[in-house]
C-alpha cells in the first residue's frame, strides 16, 4: 500500500462539508467563475453514501456499535485523505492504523500531526487534529487551541495549519465541538429546550447551556494535560471561548489562557434582546474574577467613562435585531436548527449547503490562504 503521506490522491473522496469547502477554494482563485455549487449528482452521491448512524445521538456505557464504528472509520479515512492532499509533505500525518497514544514524532519528521479521539469521563468523545513542531533550536513549547463556529468543524482551518505549525515549539490543538464534525453526538439535556418565563431563570438556563459546552472543553484540556495555552475561537467558538475564559481561566490564582484571539465573534455584541440589558444582571455571571474588568471602555479616576465615538458608531451601524421573518421565528421557537432543516432535504442537502460555501469563499485567493494572528 505504501506510505499514505507520499501517495497522490487523484480520486479523493469527500463528505459534503469538506467537499463544499475544498472545492470552493479550488474554484475561487478566479472570482469570475460561473460555478456556484457542487453538481447535483455529487450531492446525491453524498446523501446516498452518508451513514445516518453518524447523525444519531451517541449513548455512553453501551456495547460497541459495529455499524457506528465502521461509519466513523470511513469518515476518518476521508478526513485523513483530505488533510494529506491539502497540507504540504513537510507535515507528516500519522496513518490511522498507528496507535493514538504514541504522541511522539520520529527523527525524520520534525513537524508532524495525528487525528485522534479523546474520550471524556461522561463518554463524550472530542475529536482533535493535533500537530507539533520539533525543529532543532525550538523554543519552549507553546500550546494553541482552536475552536470552530456553528455549522463547521476543525477542517474549516485547513488553510491556516501550515503557517501556525511552522512556529517552532508549537503544539497545535484543533478540536471539534461536541455534536459537530467527528466528535460524538452527546445527548443535549431536554430541560434546556424549554424556555423559562422569568428573566433570572432564562439567564440561569443560558449559563447552564454555556457550561454544557465549556465544561467539556475543560475536561478535554485536563485529559490532554495542557497547563497554559493561547485560545483562538471563531464565530460561535469565539463566544464559547469568552465563556470559557470567564469560568475556567483562573486556576488557583494562575491563568490558563495566555492570549485570547476572537475571529468574527458571535453573540458578543449589544442587542435589543439581550437579557443583560438590565444593569442588575450586567456582571460576570459565571462567578469568577472577571478577566477584563467587565470590558469597560475606559476608566479614569476609578470611574467608568462612556466612549462617545464608539457610541456614535454603534448608533450609526444599528444594533443587531432578531429576524422578523415568520418562518425563522417559528424554527427558533420550536428549537429547529439549520442542520435539521437541511438534513430533511435528503439528496439536496449538499447542493444547498454548497451554495453558501461557494458564496462564502468565492473571493478567496491563494494570497489569502493565511493571516497572521
Amino acid at each position: 500500500m505504501g506510505d499514505p503521506n507520499t501517495q497522490s490522491f487523484t480520486n479523493l473522496s469527500s463528505s459534503s462539508l469538506f467537499s463544499s469547502f475544498s472545492q470552493a477554494n479550488e474554484t475561487s482563485v478566479s472570482t469570475n467563475s460561473s460555478i456556484n455549487s457542487i453538481p447535483l449528482t455529487k450531492s446525491f452521491q453524498d446523501w446516498w453514501s452518508s451513514p445516518t448512524r453518524l447523525r444519531q445521538e451517541t449513548k455512553s456505557n453501551t456495547k460497541k456499535d459495529e455499524i457506528l464504528e465502521q461509519a466513523k472509520q470511513r469518515n476518518r479515512k476521508i478526513e485523513f485523505d483530505l488533510f494529506r492532499a491539502v497540507l504540504p509533505s513537510k507535515i507528516y500525518i500519522k496513518p490511522l492504523d498507528e496507535k493514538e497514544e504514541e504522541e511522539t514524532g520520529d527523527s525524520e519528521n520534525t513537524i508532524w500531526g495525528q487525528l485522534m479521539d479523546v474520550e471524556l469521563e461522561d463518554g463524550t468523545v472530542i475529536h482533535e487534529f493535533y500537530l507539533e513542531n520539533n525543529e532543532t533550536g525550538s523554543v519552549s513549547e507553546q500550546h494553541i487551541v482552536i475552536i470552530h463556529g456553528y455549522m463547521a468543524a476543525l477542517g474549516y482551518f485547513i488553510k491556516n495549519i501550515e503557517s501556525l505549525v511552522s512556529i517552532m515549539g508549537v503544539r497545535l490543538h484543533i478540536i471539534d465541538l461536541p455534536g459537530f464534525g467527528n466528535s460524538s453526538r452527546a445527548k443535549f439535556p431536554e430541560e434546556f429546550l424549554t424556555e423559562p418565563r422569568e428573566l433570572k431563570n432564562k439567564i440561569y438556563q443560558i449559563l447552564q447551556i454555556e457550561s454544557w459546552f465549556i465544561d467539556k472543553i475543560e475536561s478535554w484540556r485536563k485529559i490532554r494535560r495542557i497547563d497554559h495555552f493561547k485560545l483562538i475561537g471563531h464565530s460561535m467558538g469565539a463566544y464559547l471561548s469568552c465563556c470559557y475564559l470567564m469560568k475556567h481561566n483562573n486556576q488557583n490564582g494562575k491563568k490558563l489562557v495566555d492570549d485570547l484571539i476572537l475571529i468574527s465573534p458571535m453573540g458578543t455584541e449589544s442587542s435589543e434582546h439581550s437579557l443583560i440589558n438590565n444593569k442588575k444582571f450586567d456582571i460576570n455571571l459565571h462567578g469568577t474574577n472577571d478577566p477584563f474588568q467587565e470590558l469597560v471602555i475606559e476608566e479614569e479616576d476609578g470611574k467608568v467613562v462612556i466612549n462617545e465615538e464608539f457610541t456614535k458608531l454603534l448608533d450609526t451601524l444599528g444594533r443587531p435585531k432578531f429576524p422578523k421573518n415568520y418562518i425563522l421565528q417559528k424554527l427558533w421557537q420550536f428549537n429547529m436548527s439549520a442542520f435539521e432543516v437541511l438534513q430533511k432535504l435528503g439528496p439536496f442537502y449538499s447542493k444547498i449547503l454548497s451554495y453558501w460555501s461557494f458564496q462564502r469563499f468565492k473571493n478567496f485567493s491563494e494570497s489569502d490562504d493565511t493571516h497572521e494572528v
